[in-house]
């Protein structure tokens, strides 16, 4: 008979249990520095010759295993993200859950392309000083991030060589890790927002190539497109690339999934770049050399080009509102030096904003309250402009070095960076006082800036649950973020309530009992949370253009969390009392303990703890009358507290109840 029970219980054991496969319970700290070098414990079980540690895809520095349940790791260097911690054992590798996270902390970098001096220069951008100088090959001109910020691509443009090369640069070494071969010329650089492809235009062979990168084992594929390609810009689903080829005055289209370029799309007078808007339905092309001046706008669903006339000839740059409905249009060299704005809606200029002599470059606040205008000055220092994007007016300006011309923001929309080409400097202004906050050295013609990501913090909450009628109370205190801080809780109770505050705990009533799926989103104080922000600023030094970088604020699942909770009532009267039996030279004292099922409620068991964070079980009772367990064996003049549970068909509980059985609580 015994056999038989066992060989039962061995059929509904989990089968982990047999292949045992490591368990993380807990990682302390959640935190460190994206440096590297914290001293992290891990507990959890079957950690038996683990055979390695990972942080994420990046292994421990270092770890040791202490025992069954319980390792030292020493964190890697790794870029500023919430990564998963993970054990490998011969037996398998544990699997992910809330209480696996690591979070590597770190401060948002600015990264500055010389191309005079072939170098790029790293900022922090919480102290505003340069950190490192890379060197890197001949004439870097454009530069683009990963989604995650891990990996930087460095165009080294040499039109002297027969062959150009792409730098990749390691987001947390600081140093180049692989260069790549492309086609002569490399002049612009996307990346995919899932971070799949890197694809570089090469303007020098001819006709000109796409190069496309596979970033899993940076195989290339080489797409042939029109004369001198400029730019390259990417569609936010990641599904498509926009081309413009400066010398064939077109665009084409290259699908992702295939690397194959469509048939060329006209438009206007050497086309030097393009935007798309941020639900990816149109693409904006800036025809730098059209006067009048003109702006193509491509419906992306059926590839129909519509030229919009704006007023000023050389269109150079353009920035799209986040919410898609204004492109923001900037005519350098034109005689007013003209901001066209175009409503999407309906492709024609809506506005037109003048006097700002100098304008050249524009980049829109992820807010979409502000624009950041550029405005060169010939031999003389330059000059920032402030525009409102609610009523268009100029709010301020303020001094720059000369030649200014890309800009960027800090995700949390504090900083304003411009590289100023002709005086080797980056200027920072304060876009909360909007004025002059430093200027800081770099190499000889910085002609590109570009800022690592901002990534998604990580969303975690306990709850106390209390039966309809009461507040449960839910708590997101565990809740973290790489950098900066948790600035909102945005709470979906499943029951038609949402709530969204900066108090990471909150009180709820459920008016009755049932299952509810909770939902908690985090947003840190840069304002990233699970949807990625994107910002068009970027710089290309032969047609002197600013538009088409993406990446600001990289959202991510991490920042949202999904849990069932049941408000299931707890059992009535629970109480209890001490009885004896006396048998041969022995007496068992017992504690009978007695209850009533709830009210409503489908409940399947009882469980009975004998400590308030019910992990000391006593007993599992089948909803069956009568409800009593008989707690033998216990000590004569002894107090017990015990705590009773109503459990669902889910295995879902309700609150405990208690009651306290003391020596003077005998039974009738």
């Amino acid at each position: 008979m015994k056999r038989c029970l066992l060989l039962l219980v061995m059929v509904f054991l989990p089968l982990t249990m047999f292949a045992a496969i490591p368990v993380i319970n807990s990682v302390t700290p959640e935190m460190g520095n994206a440096a590297g070098g914290t001293s992290v414990a891990i507990t959890g079980s079957k950690f038996s010759g683990t055979t390695s540690v990972l942080f994420g895809n990046t292994p421990a520095a270092s770890f040791v295993v202490h025992s069954d349940s319980s390792i030292t790791a020493t964190s890697p260097a790794h870029v500023p993200e919430v990564t998963s911690v993970t054990i490998t054992t011969s037996n398998g590798t544990s699997e992910t859950s809330i209480d696996s996270y690591f979070t590597f902390q770190g401060n948002i970098l600015a990264y500055v392309a010389n191309l005079e001096s072939s170098s790029v220069s790293v900022i922090d951008t919480n102290t505003n000083m340069v950190i490192k100088t890379i060197a890197v090959f001949d004439g870097p001109v454009a530069l683009n991030i990963s989604p995650d910020g891990s990996l930087v691509y460095v165009a080294d443009t040499d039109i002297f060589q027969t062959g150009a090369t792409v730098s990749v640069i390691s987001g947390a070494l600081q140093e180049i890790v692989n260069i790549l071969n492309v086609g002569l010329g490399p002049y612009s650089i996307g990346v995919t927002f899932n971070d799949q492809q890197v694809y570089v235009v090469s303007a020098f062979d001819s006709p000109g190539i796409a190069s496309a990168i596979n970033t899993s084992n940076n195989e290339i594929t080489n797409i042939t497109v029109g004369e001198v390609p400029t730019s390259v810009t990417i569609t936010p689903d990641s599904s498509k690339v926009v081309i413009a080829n400066f010398h064939s005055d077109n665009i084409q289209i290259i699908d992702t999934n295939t690397n194959i370029a469509g048939a060329p799309i006209n438009t206007g007078s050497e086309p030097s770049g393009a935007a798309v808007t941020p639900d990816g339905s149109q693409a904006y092309v800036v025809n730098i050399f059209s006067s009048p001046g003109v702006i193509t706008a491509i419906d992306l669903k059926t590839n129909i080009p519509t030229n919009i006339p704006v007023i000023g000839n050389r269109p150079n740059s353009l920035a799209i509102t986040p919410d898609g409905t204004k492109v923001y249009s900037v005519s350098y060299n034109s005689m007013f030096n003209n901001i066209n704005v175009i409503s999407t809606a309906t492709n024609t200029v809506i506005d037109t904003i003048s006097g700002l002599f100098g304008a050249f470059g524009i980049v829109i606040n992820k807010e979409g309250t502000k624009a950041y205008i550029s405005r060169i000055n010939g031999n003389s220092p330059g000059t920032l402009s402030v525009l409102t994007i609610a009523d268009n007016t100029v709010i301020a300006t303020i001094p720059t070095g000369i030649s200014p011309n890309t800009i960027n923001i800090s995700p949390d929309s504090t900083q304003i960076y411009i590289a100023c080409a002709s005086d080797g400097s980056v200027i920072v202004v304060d876009a909360i006082t909007n004025a002059f906050k430093t200027s800081i050295a770099v190499g000889t013609r910085p002609t590109m800036i570009v800022l690592s990501p901002d990534q998604a913090p990580l969303a975690k909450f306990k709850q106390s649950l209390a039966p309809p009628g009461q507040q449960s109370v839910f708590d997101a205190s565990a809740s973290v973020s790489p950098t900066g801080t948790i600035a909102n809780y945005a709470w979906d109770f499943g029951d038609g309530t949402t709530l969204n505050t900066n108090n990471p705990v909150v009180n709820h009533v459920y008016n009755a009992i049932g299952s509810y799926i909770v939902t908690l989103a985090v947003t840190n104080s840069a304002g990233t949370s699970t949807a990625q922000i994107i910002n068009y600023s970027t710089y290309n030094s032969i047609i002197n253009s600013t538009l088409s970088m993406p990446l600001t604020n990289n959202g991510g699942a991490t920042a949202k969390i999904s849990k069932e909770i049941v408000i299931l009532e707890p059992p009535r009267n629970f109480e209890g009392c001490q009885a004896s039996n006396k048998f041969l030279t022995q007496t068992d004292y017992i504690n009978v303990l007695t209850w009533d099922a709830p009210l409503v409620g489908e409940v399947v068991s009882y469980g009975i703890y004998r400590n308030p964070e019910l992990t000391n079980l006593v007993a599992i009772i089948p909803a069956r009358e009568p409800l009593k367990y008989l707690d033998h064996k216990r000590e004569k003049g002894k107090t017990y507290t015990y705590f009773l549970v109503a459990v669902d068909a889910t295995g879902a509980q309700s609150i405990a109840v208690s009651t306290v059985v003391t020596p003077k609580n005998k039974c009738d």
